[in-house]
């Protein structure tokens, strides 16, 4: 995994969506550095992260059952990058479908995680366009 940190700022969202996604599949949970690689290369690249990228590093934290505003690496907050996961995915909500939304949801309460006041509304927003009825 050191190799990925060498190389993280080539990391698109994809790939980053895929790479935590891999490790979660296996229960392989990253070290914090790497972790912390992944936030920032993502915090970095945030306007391009589409609904099933946000969902897939949503769940991936929730898997390694790792609150990312507080297990980064030593120095390094995690808020930035909590904070602009909860703007994107505000700003993209309207793309999200049904299990992409449940799966957001799920992840955020078996994180604790506080959504921003616009990301509430949004989800909120969709989930009522998303209903059955």
């Amino acid at each position: 995994m050191s190799q990925a940190l060498v190389r993280m700022e080539e990391f698109t969202p994809q790939k980053i969506e895929n790479a935590l996604w891999a490790m979660a599949m296996i229960n392989a949970v990253p070290e914090r550095e790497v972790l912390a690689g992944f936030a920032v290369q993502a915090t970095e690249t945030m306007r391009h992260f589409e609904p099933p990228n946000l969902v897939n590093v949503f769940w991936s934290f929730a898997i390694f059952n790792i609150h990312p505003e507080r297990s980064l690496a030593p120095g390094l907050q995690g808020k930035p990058f909590i904070d602009a996961l909860f703007a994107r995915t505000a700003v993209v909500m309207e793309k999200f479908e049904t299990q992409q939304l449940s799966l957001t949801c799920w992840s955020m309460t078996r994180l604790r995680l506080q959504a921003s006041p616009g990301a509430i509304a949004a989800i909120s927003k969709r989930a009522v366009q998303l209903a059955p009825y």
